[in-house]
């Protein structure tokens, strides 16, 4: 399985009816750095666009400057409006299941 850029729902397999959100965003300017994290109340599409490599960036939004794009935070996931994306690498799992 191979990854290709476009627009995706990120839902974790042990949690039905959820998906990767943002937030909470506190209504300031400029906007701060916000965790990623799994809720159930909206629906996120993520958009993926192809970096360097076989890598990508991260968006919600329409992957434009100022979108939110995924950034590593000590060792954590969370989005930016104002930093450059760091750049992901997606890998399968084998069957869904990592050992």
């Amino acid at each position: 399985m191979s990854i290709e850029p476009g627009v995706y729902i990120i839902h974790p397999e042990n949690a039905p009816g959820q998906s990767l959100l943002i937030g909470p965003v506190i209504g300031i300017f400029p906007p701060p750095d916000v965790p990623v994290r799994v809720g159930d109340k909206l629906i996120e599409p993520w958009v993926l666009k192809r970096a360097e490599g076989n890598t990508f960036n991260v968006f919600a939004g329409k992957g434009k400057p100022n979108d939110y794009k995924w950034v590593n935070e000590d060792k954590a996931l969370f989005v930016s409006a104002l930093r450059k994306p760091d750049n992901f690498r997606f890998e399968p799992a084998g069957n869904g299941l990592v050992t």
